[in-house]
């Protein structure tokens, strides 16, 4: 995999940490927070934490749908607004969530719209992830759901197990996290679509950025052509 595709390809890995990762870390420690801190009942601890988990049924499908009608709007560059967007406000939502321990009500109304745009996040980065490579989708899908479980096991790590904090802490730390660590996804750039804050580099088509993928040697034997039929598709 070329420089080039490793630079995007590293960005959504570290930032799906911090969705799919904090989904994770979440389903870990809720019920056993709902059960000390509200002193529930250990099966309505473990029901309401359920809570966050359910949502996935809605949630993470809608994530894709509005990345996809970002895209017809707007292109890629709307994907990856609507991707920091969505991310952004679950790590808020996180914090919010933290703020709000001394009240079941305001946790469990915080927790559903955390749970909402946390799950949405995962579908929209996996809206973008397609398009970073067609020679090695693959290859970028599987360092990109790797982040998720890594940023899991590190983030539940840092504010749940080692530091010191106490649960309501750990979410406020956690929200602040997400929302930094979200922002590497306003460094992605497609030269032939734009980013963020640039639009596309002129000449360049989805034809020369797939085709780069693919030494000459490789062209001229025809290997290329399901990535060729990818970029006029795309």
């Amino acid at each position: 995999m070329s420089t080039r595709l490793l630079y995007r390809t590293w960005v959504m890995t570290l930032c799906y940490g911090y969705c799919f990762g904090v989904e994770l870390t979440v389903d870990n420690v809720l019920p056993q927070y709902m059960y000390d801190q509200f002193h529930l009942d250990l099966h309505i601890a473990g029901v309401l934490a359920a809570i966050f988990g359910m949502m996935n049924l809605f949630s993470r499908p809608s994530g894709g749908w509005i990345s996809d009608f970002m895209s017809r709007k707007f292109g890629m560059r709307g994907r990856i607004w609507a991707l920091w967007t969505t991310q952004t406000l679950g790590g808020l939502f996180c914090l919010l969530m933290g703020l709000t321990s001394n009240s079941l009500g305001a946790t469990m109304a915080i927790l559903v719209i955390f749970s909402i745009f946390c799950q949405q996040s995962c579908g929209l980065a996996f809206g973008v992830v397609p398009f970073i490579s067609k020679r090695s989708t693959g290859l970028v899908s599987g360092f990109v759901g790797s982040g998720g479980n890594v940023g899991g096991a590190i983030t539940q790590a840092i504010f749940f197990t080692y530091t010191g904090l106490s649960t309501p802490q750990g979410f406020q730390w956690m929200g602040v996290m997400t929302m930094a660590v979200t922002t590497f996804y306003l460094t992605m750039y497609f030269p032939m679509w734009g980013g963020a804050f640039k639009g596309s580099k002129e000449g360049v088509s989805e034809e020369d950025y797939y085709m780069a993928e693919w030494t000459p040697e490789e062209r001229a034997a025809g290997l290329h052509s399901a990535s060729l039929k990818f970029a006029y598709e795309s």
